[in-house]
């Protein structure tokens, strides 16, 4: 079924600013759909527009992986071989590796987007180095953002438990 134009004026633009970030052009922001001026977008809130279009990438879903630890995930090693041997994959190879993929993820209760994938499969042909470069970057940036995470925890955690000290010292 056909979206409204709306719709489809708001996909355009998403399209034409993940285009232009990939030709080196910053993402633009339409202020008024009637008012066609153009405000750049950072790069953060264009990457969170993509995901919101389109989904976590296979690469994020990598970095979901590896950051459940070693017990319960993926090692980090094996998942930047895999990704990397991925996206040097022609169509057919990325189809034959593909189901190994898929099993390695579902096997660590972190499945890929599905949607995603399809997507990112359809453009392949066409696309490989972007879509196998969006995958990297999703996983690398996951990956550094979930280990940020871990460290702020444990810094909380330290903070606490030395105020915590502190205050049965000092009472």
């Amino acid at each position: 079924m056909p979206g409204t134009k709306a719709e489809d004026a708001g996909s355009d633009q998403l399209l034409v600013a993940d285009a232009g970030a990939s030709q080196g052009v910053g993402p633009t922001r339409s202020a008024d759909n009637a008012d066609r001026t153009q405000e750049p977008v950072s790069a953060t809130e264009a990457a969170q527009q993509r995901r919101d279009r389109y989904g976590e990438s296979l690469g994020s879903a990598y970095a979901t992986a590896v950051a459940a630890g070693p017990r319960n995930g993926i090692r980090e090693s094996a998942a930047e071989t895999r990704l990397n041997l991925l996206s040097k994959q022609s169509t057919s190879g990325v189809h034959r590796h593909l189901p190994a993929t898929a099993r390695q993820l579902c096997d660590r209760n972190t499945p890929p987007d599905w949607a995603r994938l399809l997507v990112d499969l359809r453009s392949w042909p066409h696309e490989r180095r972007r879509v196998a470069r969006r995958w990297l970057q999703d996983y690398h940036r996951s990956l550094n953002a979930a280990a940020l995470e871990a460290s702020r925890r444990a810094d909380d955690a330290a903070h606490n438990s030395h105020d915590a000290e502190d205050e049965a010292s000092g009472a």
